[in-house]
């Protein structure tokens, strides 16, 4: 019978593969020596996890840090090192250490590579300079009143008050915030939005935000303030309201000035 070239000598390697003892791949998993690599891969998982220690100096130049959480650890390997490549001499990490919001700054030794180590626990002491903390929806506490509406705002929602003995509804708002003004109506088809009977208040407080357009929002948030930059700062905040009373269209429009750190500190009870 007449074999050809190939499978001849496909017949010779599976003899030689039979009759040698060669070890298969199955039989690299169950060996003592993949067995040991699992082990130092473990090893290396509860070294970056339990022995590598960030103890960070923290110095504060906001004037805003209490001894809140400041720090975000991230620690990662170094390429993919699997069985039976992984050996103690190739394993590496990084860690990179960053600020948690709402905190800002300066870090010194905040991108390290660290060397696996079988038995020391390894220590990185980065420097930590928090120049700023961000502040979001930064509203001030506002109480203003004309002959006939009062107008309070608790940094959120905001409740209009008839003081007259007269009908009186709201017909549109304005929120002046520094620079920026953003005004919505409250109109709904031809009916007249926020009635106020004599001597009444709204039933229950507008929330201001979702009305609010995307300027006046931006105005309201702080980044990397610090406290001596917000004790200098003024704040240019309040109301014009378009109302009808006795068929006649009136305006109320008053603003305050406010300190800016006063504000955060009523805010964020610091």
């Amino acid at each position: 019978m007449f074999v050809s070239n190939k499978k001849l000598i496909v017949i010779v390697l599976a003899f030689v593969f039979l009759t040698c003892g060669c070890a298969t791949t199955g039989d690299y998993y169950k060996s003592e020596s993949y067995k040991e690599c699992e082990r130092l891969q473990e090893s290396a998982k509860r070294f970056i996890e339990n022995r590598v220690i960030v103890e960070p100096q923290i110095i504060d130049k906001s004037g805003f840090y209490a001894g809140e959480k400041v720090m975000k650890v991230v620690r990662k390997r170094v390429g993919v090192l699997n069985c039976p490549h992984a050996t103690a001499d190739k394993i590496e990490f990084v860690v990179w250490i960053y600020f948690e919001p709402p905190f800002s700054g300066i870090i010194e030794g905040g991108d390290n590579r660290v060397k696996y180590d079988p038995v020391n626990t390894v220590f990185l002491k980065p420097t930590m300079t928090i120049t700023g903390r961000t502040f979001d929806n930064v509203y001030p506490k506002y109480a203003n009143e004309d002959n006939f509406l009062r107008v309070d705002f608790d940094g959120e929602k905001v409740r209009f008050i008839n003081k007259s003995d007269s009908f009186l509804q709201i017909l549109s708002v304005s929120v002046y915030y520094n620079e920026e003004i953003f005004s919505f109506g409250l109109d709904k088809g031809n009916k007249k939005f926020l009635p106020l009977s004599p001597q009444s208040t709204t039933k229950e407080a507008i929330p201001l935000l979702p009305y609010l357009g995307y300027n006046v929002k931006r105005m309201s948030e702080y980044r990397n303030l610090s406290k001596s930059s917000a004790m200098q700062k003024t704040i240019r905040f309040g109301f014009a309201v378009k109302y009808e009373v006795n068929g006649q269209e009136k305006t109320f429009y008053k603003l305050n000035d406010y300190n800016l750190y006063e504000v955060i500190k009523s805010l964020y009870k610091l």
